[in-house]
């Protein structure tokens, strides 16, 4: 199944590729998303509880806002 949630600051879509059955036990709470998609990445992972929500901010558009991240 593809998720295409929308970011909320640009409108572009993100389409990420998932399995019904972690996503159903992520969506009714019974597993964490890095549980649920422990091989997807960061970004992903930020796309899949946007669907959640309902909002969320691409990649992108998260630099934008919030700057580099400075962990390295």
């Amino acid at each position: 199944m593809i998720l295409e949630p929308p970011c909320g600051r640009c409108h572009t879509n993100v389409s990420v590729l998932v399995e019904p059955e972690p996503l159903r036990r992520y969506l009714s709470g019974h597993m964490l998303v890095q549980d649920a998609f422990p091989t997807h990445t960061l970004d992903e992972r930020e796309a899949i509880i946007g669907h959640k929500k309902g909002w969320f901010l691409c990649s992108t558009c998260w630099t934008d806002v919030f700057g580099e991240d400075d962990d390295d």
